[in-house]
């Protein structure tokens, strides 16, 4: 899912969340937090960046402010996917 990468410092979050933690493939924990209310996905945070937060892109105001993306798994991404 797109996501946006902003420092955790100073992030502030309104509303009760919900969290599922796991561990990745590569070992690192993973937290994602979710509505309380509706269940969307909000936020993930991973070990391997503490400093960091992953918001969905498409729970964004208005997402097409933020350009210039980093695309990830592109060799794994079928080709069905583009």
């Amino acid at each position: 899912a797109p996501s946006l990468a902003v420092s955790s410092e100073g992030l502030h979050v309104e509303g009760p969340l919900k969290s599922f933690e796991r561990k990745s493939e590569s070992g690192n924990d993973l937290v994602f937090q979710f509505c309380a209310d509706c269940g969307s996905p909000l936020l993930k945070t991973t070990s391997l960046a503490q400093d960091l937060v992953f918001i969905y892109a498409g729970t964004l105001d208005q997402p097409g402010e933020f350009a210039d993306p980093k695309l990830v798994y592109e060799d794994s991404r079928l080709a069905w996917d583009h």
